[in-house]
């Protein structure tokens, strides 16, 4: 499929997407991406976006595969959007040999699959370390029954599997916290998707941001959305800090280069 198609298809899927959800939200105006007439402006609280960078996506040879993976909640596959897909691939692609990419919050490994085959797309497989960290079976009376489950585990490792990736991603089943602890080496690329509300966002922030190095990325996950936690760490902390550019969203994803 062509990113033409990626951006028309995606579209649809996302005012079916927001229509079903709008009671949830307090936006003016929702903004439904096409080919011919991108968002120059995403309308949310507190923050107005400079113009997308169409250049910032990616369609790796296993595109179609992670776009059928399945992600978010009751076995669907929009928790990671098409257009989240090419973005993660191209943030993958930006690693350097010799870099590390860490997740928080990997579920069923749709999203560190689109990193991972961008990093191979880019000729850097085995060159860059990933991590995955997520509570799985571990989350058990910490999170919802389905994040913990054996079944999410299992789908976690079979989806990896097939694009490839299983003996390229280290797997830490612990809490964000913990994991932090014993890090001790710098994150290229920082893709922040787990726990949504404020506090729990602003800890895998504070805890991990330190790890990123000048030239290196971050991203999060579902912002613009309902979970208002995320877009108030963006907002006040990330972009305040005056050390972050280059900013750009695709979907729920937001992402940003560090600068200082």
């Amino acid at each position: 499929m062509s990113l033409r198609n990626c951006y028309q298809r995606s579209a649809l899927s996302f005012q079916h997407h927001w229509d079903m959800r709008a009671h949830e939200r307090r936006w003016s105006k929702i903004f439904i991406p096409t080919w011919d007439v991108l968002p120059s402006v995403q309308l949310v609280p507190f923050l107005v976006l400079s113009e997308v960078n169409v250049d910032k996506l990616l369609q790796v040879p296993e595109y179609e595969t992670i776009c059928q993976m399945l992600s978010g909640d009751h076995n669907g596959k929009f928790g990671i959007s098409e257009i989240e897909v090419a973005h993660l691939s191209w943030l993958g692609a930006q690693v350097p040999a010799g870099g590390d990419v860490v997740e928080i919050g990997s579920h069923r490994g749709k999203s560190i699959s689109a990193i991972g085959c961008g990093i191979r797309a880019a000729g850097k497989q085995g060159k860059v370390r990933m991590f995955a960290v997520d509570l799985w079976l571990k989350g058990e009376g910490k999170t919802f029954d389905h994040y913990a489950s054996e079944e999410t585990w299992e789908i976690f490792n079979k989806q990896i599997e097939s694009v490839g990736l299983h003996d390229f991603i280290q797997t830490r089943m612990m809490s964000s916290a913990k994991a932090a602890e014993k890090r001790g080496k710098p994150i290229h690329l920082l893709f922040i998707d787990a726990d949504h509300k404020y506090k729990s966002v602003l800890q895998d922030w504070q805890l991990w941001s330190p790890f990123i190095p000048v030239g290196g990325y971050v991203a999060f996950h579902d912002f613009g959305t309902r979970f208002k936690g995320v877009d108030r760490v963006i907002n006040e902390e990330v972009i305040a800090s005056g050390a972050w550019e280059d900013i750009s969203v695709y979907g729920r994803v937001w992402s940003a280069r560090r600068i200082k």
